[in-house]
């Protein structure tokens, strides 16, 4: 049996981790195994579960969502260190990944963005380490230098005046 921990890192809980084996609820409920007594949380908000050596999230058809990051998710794998919001409560996940796990079911990120072998793709993150829609494509060997006049050498600027 495969156990997690839940670390606060946003909103009011009575403790700063959580421990939970899996499988698992949260909710308001009573049968909830790790019960969050908030308006915005459903009795039986979402789940977690190992499946086929990786953590999923579930939202069980809450009214108010379930977020892994800034994305509201159906379904989806928990990574380690992935922030998931039920109601006002952030948590990071934390616990251990098997090679063993990493090799049980590709995982969409593993796969090439494209065919293309002269450009790679950056998801592009912010300060939070939340993921975000978008993608920078950069292209290898390319010159990226700015002419000096261009990072406010007044001096230089007279010669791309023409």
């Amino acid at each position: 049996m495969k156990s997690i921990q839940l670390v606060v890192v946003g909103g009011d809980l009575e403790t700063n981790e959580v421990q939970l084996e899996l499988p698992a609820t949260i909710g308001r409920g009573k049968n909830a195994s790790l019960s969050l007594t908030h308006p915005l949380v459903s009795r039986q908000h979402c789940e977690i579960v190992e499946r086929n050596g990786r953590i999923w999230v579930r939202d069980l058809d809450s009214l108010n969502g379930t977020f892994i990051g800034s994305e509201r998710i159906t379904e989806a794998v928990l990574k380690p260190g992935d922030l998931i919001t039920v109601g006002t409560v952030t948590f990071r996940a934390r616990y251990q990944e098997s090679s063993l796990d990493l090799a049980a079911e590709p995982d969409e990120s593993d796969q090439p963005a494209s065919s293309d072998d002269s450009a790679e793709t950056i998801k592009a993150t912010d300060c939070m380490s939340r993921p975000t829609d978008n993608t920078l494509r950069v292209d290898r060997g390319e010159d990226l230098s700015v002419p000096s006049a261009h990072r406010g050498d007044t001096a230089q600027s007279a010669k791309y005046d023409n």
